[in-house]
């Protein structure tokens, strides 16, 4: 338990050292990471920056098929976020055939792996069989960590349920703001009071008492220029209702648009 709980400011946060925890969010039990623990309770750290310990085991050197897949199933999307590789894609935006789709996760759980995305840069839920994709996932045994991605706008209570009932272990859930108008700096076609409300609505379907539990919410801004002064209250307003606060830096892409992570 923590005395006299606060919120550090981000800028502090994102130099000190991270607390260690596996996949499913428990505190990895070593000595010098329990003990380090123990101190920022003392301290009364309320929020803490978190490394997950990658998943490790029978494929590490496996060479004839990969250990995790990013497996889109559709590079279309509703949004053209400023910061976002969609702005530069030079291949086609398009659906994979649904049937396609599933032969494909068959063949992965044959061999099995450590880790699956279901998106890369496209928003899984405009696939037309979202959902019949989900639950066939679903019934598969050996493909890890299981993550989904969505920028919020169609997450509405049908496809909260689906996820809900569905074995995905994190939701990377891309909030991007605290108010509106930073908001539709980052998303102008968004719709800032949608995504919000959906956001809302999933927090009341899955409840916020006694977390962690699946699927783990990963909610998430990417701080550049126009978002960098709403990071502070962006981990107030989430920090006690999503597992893990995300601010992230799109250092390593280099668009137009993200010159402030490339500095």
């Amino acid at each position: 338990s923590v005395k006299n709980p606060f919120i550090p400011v981000f800028s502090e946060l994102r130099t000190m050292e991270p607390l260690l925890m596996t996949q499913d969010l428990v505190m990895v039990d070593e000595p010098d990471n329990v003990k380090y623990a123990e101190k920022l309770s003392e301290k009364g750290y309320a929020v803490v920056p978190v490394r997950r310990r990658p998943p490790v085991g029978k494929y590490l050197d496996r060479t004839t098929f990969p250990r995790r897949i990013l497996f889109e199933m559709t590079s279309n999307c509703n949004f053209l976020c400023r910061m976002c590789p969609q702005q530069n894609l030079k291949r086609p935006r398009m659906d994979m055939q649904g049937e396609l789709y599933r032969k494909v996760i068959d063949e992965i759980d044959r061999y099995g792996i450590e880790g699956i995305w279901l998106y890369h840069l496209g928003e899984s839920l405009l696939h037309p069989e979202f959902r019949e994709n989900l639950r066939h996932v679903s019934t598969k045994k050996n493909l890890g960590v299981i993550w989904m991605s969505t920028n919020g706008r169609y997450f509405d209570e049908n496809n909260i349920r689906a996820v809900l009932e569905s074995n995905v272990d994190y939701i990377n859930f891309s909030a991007h703001a605290v108010t509106e108008g930073t908001y539709n700096t980052v998303a102008p076609p968004g719709n800032f009071q949608i995504v919000q409300s959906n956001l809302k609505k999933f927090y009341e379907m899955k409840g916020t008492d006694n977390l962690p539990r699946k699927p783990f919410l990963h909610c998430q801004m990417i701080e550049q220029e126009t978002t960098k002064h709403e990071v502070d209250d962006f981990i107030k307003m989430h920090y006690k209702k999503a597992e893990i606060v995300s601010i992230n830096m799109l250092e390593y892409v280099n668009l137009p648009n993200n010159t402030y992570g490339l500095q």
